[in-house]
């Protein structure tokens, strides 16, 4: 009897698995458990129904061709082969393709995305913006060879001749479409010449439309700076750019007209407006008058009695604050003219002219007997110059007053 080891037979039955064709290309139904998607890529699950289950993993080149999340419970078609793990000794299904059962892939992926911006808040009623009264300048977002453009500029123009239209074309189907409108929006808002956009194609199927659904789509209409208005061309049908724009269009005529008030109902309700202006203002001028005219007749006299009285009063006073700082100033200028004399009479300079002299040597100033010393020199200042002289003899005057040598 021949000898196996474990991994010769499970090298055998993986190359059983392999030959068997119906086990290479085959479709399962079952419901996602145990899902988990690892730091690699890979993605690792369970498909299982009402009698049993099967491991499962989609490696991360496929995992990221998947257009929606998967979750646990969610009943899907998965396709790809059947194989053994060699090490663990286990088979398991290997997943090329999955979508989910009984809804469009896309109808998912659009349900998941519409919950995810959803809880960012990009679709909150708050940040819906009110769209110009009056715009000067309208940016439109669209490609410049469908039928979109024609109808807003007929529109437009029919509404106010004046509004100016800023056409930047982007791509509004395809793979690059998102990035094209992304890229236009952006453009736009850089530009500052625009006082609302519009974006927007001619309708289409769920798969035309995909690139309104489009997460980097969606933030940039969230993140203009001017209003946006979406006119996709579905009366029905919502895209996820409809949920965040300001205001959503069934058609591009109708984004038109949002955009563009008529020219002669605008200037109508102005004149309505000021006509009502000019008949309150008028009214609350004539109540003033008669409130006036009922006041003078009550409070002239009087009124002007108090007025007087109030005035003499403030004359009084006015009189009295003078004359007190009349006063305070004269007395402060008395003060300065004594400080000034006093201040005068330290003045060095003026003894100098009564005949003193300012003796000083390398040390300072002279002021006692006791710093000369025979031979010394010392300088001198008159009022009119300066000398040096020596010192031959000194004189001390002793405590009795009388004079003595040193």
């Amino acid at each position: 009897m021949q000898v196996y080891s474990i991994s010769e037979i499970n090298g055998y039955l993986h190359n059983k698995f392999l030959s068997d064709s119906k086990l290479q290309d085959l479709v399962l139904s079952g419901e996602i458990s145990n899902f988990k998607c690892h730091s690699s890529g890979h993605c690792y699950l369970t498909l299982k129904d009402d009698k049993a289950a099967i491991r499962a993993v989609i490696f991360r080149r496929a995992a990221q061709q998947l257009r929606f999340a998967p979750q646990n419970g969610m009943k899907v078609i998965a396709q790809g082969s059947v194989g053994v793990y060699e090490r663990d000794g286990s088979y398991q299904l290997y997943i090329e393709k999955l979508m989910p059962k009984g809804m469009g892939e896309l109808t998912v992926r659009y349900e998941q995305l519409k919950e995810k911006l959803r809880n960012e808040g990009i679709f909150a009623p708050e940040h819906k913006r009110k769209l110009p009264l009056r715009p000067h300048c309208i940016g439109i977002v669209t490609s410049e060879t469908g039928a979109v453009l024609h109808d807003i500029f007929r529109v437009a123009s029919l509404r106010d001749s004046g509004v100016k239209l800023l056409l930047c074309p982007a791509q509004v189907q395809g793979e690059s479409a998102a990035e094209q409108i992304v890229a236009a929006i952006e453009k736009l808002n850089a530009l500052e010449l625009c006082d609302v956009l519009i974006v927007g194609r001619g309708g289409g199927s769920m798969e035309d439309l995909w690139c309104f659904n489009e997460k980097k789509t969606v933030r940039a209409i969230y993140n203009s700076k001017v209003p946006v208005v979406t006119a996709i061309g579905h009366e029905t049908d919502f895209t996820l750019s409809d949920f965040a724009a300001d205001r959503r269009a069934a058609t591009p005529s109708q984004a038109a007209e949002f955009c563009v008030p008529q020219r002669g109902a605008l200037l109508e309700g102005i004149e309505a407006k000021q006509k009502i202006m000019s008949i309150a203002v008028t009214k609350r001028l004539n109540l003033a008058k008669i409130r006036l005219n009922n006041l003078n007749v009550r409070f002239g006299n009087s009124l002007l009695t108090c007025l007087q009285q109030k005035k003499r009063s403030l004359d009084n006073v006015t009189s009295i604050l003078h004359h007190t700082a009349k006063s305070s100033l004269s007395e402060r200028e008395l003060h300065l003219v004594r400080f000034l004399e006093r201040y005068e009479g330290l003045n060095p300079e003026r003894i100098l002219k009564r005949g003193y002299a300012l003796l000083s040597n390398k040390n300072g100033t002279l002021s006692h007997i006791a710093q000369l010393k025979i031979g010394d020199t010392f300088k001198g200042r008159l009022q009119d110059g300066n000398f040096i002289a020596r010192i031959e003899a000194v004189e001390m005057e002793g405590k009795n007053g009388k004079e003595k040598d040193i």
